[in-house]
Formats: C-alpha cells, sequence, structure tokens
C-alpha cells in the first residue's frame, strides 16, 4: 500500500501501516485517536448507491486495537452495549436532504451496530469485525466507519471488505 486513500479518519488522522497486516503485509492504522465517536472509514462510491440502494451488503474487516502507549488494548469488552462504547462496531453515516425538491438542508443519519466484533476478543491477535448491512435508499452520500471502541484505542485495519449478500437475508439466523 503506497497511500492511506480512500481511506479516511473522523479525528485526527489515518496512515499505512507498513508491515503491520494479517500476514506481514501493509495495513490501514488510525493516528491520535482519542473518542470512542471516532473511527476508520470510507465513503461508498455514489455510483454503486444509485444502483444498490436498498439491497444487503456483508461487511468484514480484520482488525488490531494498541492503547496509546501501543500495547494490545485490554479495555476492549465485545459483550458490552454499542452505547457503553467498549467495542468497535460498523456504523452507517447516510446524508439525506431535509427537502429532497431543493436538495437543500442537507443531514448525517447514523445506524450503528451493523457488524460487531466476534468473540472471543484477543488483546494481543487479530479479530473479525462482520455484519450485514442495508444500503441506505434515496441518499447523495453514505460512509462506512469502524467506530465506539474505548477512548485512546488505536485501530489497525486488515482485509476490510463489503460484499453483495446474495442469499435472502431474512432467511439468515443470528447466533
Amino acid at each position: 500500500i503506497s497511500t492511506s486513500d480512500p481511506w479516511l479518519h473522523t479525528h485526527p488522522g489515518v496512515e499505512v501501516a507498513v508491515g503491520l497486516g494479517l500476514d506481514g503485509s501493509d495495513a490501514i492504522k488510525t493516528i491520535n485517536r482519542k473518542y470512542h465517536w471516532t473511527g476508520l472509514g470510507q465513503n461508498i462510491d455514489t455510483r454503486c448507491i444509485k444502483l444498490m440502494e436498498g439491497q444487503y451488503f456483508e461487511f468484514s474487516a480484520w482488525i488490531k486495537m494498541l492503547d496509546s502507549s501501543g500495547n494490545p488494548a485490554n479495555v476492549v469488552d465485545p459483550d458490552r452495549e454499542w452505547y457503553r462504547n467498549m467495542s468497535p462496531i460498523l456504523t452507517i453515516n447516510a446524508r439525506e436532504y431535509r427537502d429532497a425538491l431543493t436538495k437543500q438542508f442537507i443531514y448525517t443519519t447514523e445506524d450503528r451496530d451493523k457488524a460487531w466484533l466476534a468473540r472471543p476478543y484477543k488483546p494481543d491477535g487479530w479479530n473479525l469485525v462482520h455484519g450485514l448491512f442495508r444500503l441506505p435508499e434515496n441518499s447523495p452520500r453514505v460512509f462506512w466507519e469502524l467506530e465506539r471502541a474505548p477512548d485512546n484505542v488505536e485501530f489497525i485495519v486488515d482485509n476490510a471488505s463489503i460484499k453483495p449478500v446474495t442469499c435472502n437475508p431474512d432467511m439468515l439466523l443470528k447466533n
């Protein structure tokens, strides 16, 4: 990886983590992540939104979390509710117009808890974040973000993917 584009960080930055990926490859890392509501993500191409709005997608990413000193993050607890901010989740941020005719007054909706950290959490290893979400309809911008881990926990993310769900999502069992 030669650049962190198209990765975004909501506060304050992101960089290429050379050699820190799953198999020694490069990954993406947050820089100075201080707050639980900040995270790492990407915009979804608007051409995809128009073609696939309302359809279901599978999100998958491997994440390693470190404290501000670079040690394994022992404060993460995936068994707590997302609003306790103890474990990363996937949030889908969609921009919407309050007035679709004039395209004025854009606001952002947040659809949280769309993917979760698999159990058991391994502080010194890689952990899977996985889940399904529905692509919002009639949105001029959609941004997915991994967020809600405790304050001062850095993310290293590798092998992130979003794929269309090819089966009927109503027939899936949630464990």
